[in-house]
């Protein structure tokens, strides 16, 4: 058995590293059979380390954040969020990467032939992506103003 305090910790360590399973089903056991203790020790620790735990997930986020900007300005990011949103809009196809890539090329609109533009603010000539809002179908690559009439 070991004597002084370093020699403790260091068969402790050996100990958990020859014995992790053991250990784990212990831990399991011991959580489902004790619930509300369990429960109420994470409650009281998790007050006492508020403070610190605030600051990490505001750390955590605020980086998350920056990356995710970061990240969204990339092809790849773009492309993602575009597909994403058309997604949540309704719009359903088999091969989403064939059809964004029709709607980078598209340049004019395919019912009134204008230029396409692609801005912050949403303009008459602004592309938009057609679809039939009963189905989800795509239909078309059109200007704001064709798919406002089309409806």
């Amino acid at each position: 058995m070991p004597k002084t305090a370093e020699e403790l910790k260091v068969y402790r360590k050996e100990y958990r590293a020859l014995n992790r399973e053991k250990i784990a089903k212990q831990r399991k056991e011991y959580c489902a059979s004790n619930r509300e203790k369990v429960a109420k020790k994470k409650k009281e620790w998790d007050n006492h380390n508020k403070e610190e735990l605030v600051k990490k997930h505001k750390e955590y986020y605020d980086s998350h954040k920056v990356e995710r900007k970061e990240w969204e300005q990339t092809p790849v990011g773009k492309k993602s969020s575009r597909i994403s949103n058309w997604k949540k809009i309704g719009l359903l196809c088999d091969d989403m990467d064939t059809l964004y890539e029709k709607y980078l090329n598209t340049s004019n609109c395919e019912n009134c032939d204008v230029i396409l533009t692609v801005d912050r603010y949403i303009t008459s000539t602004t592309r938009c992506m057609d679809h039939c809002h009963e189905t989800g179908l795509f239909r078309n690559v059109l200007c704001h103003a064709c798919n406002i009439k089309r409806g």
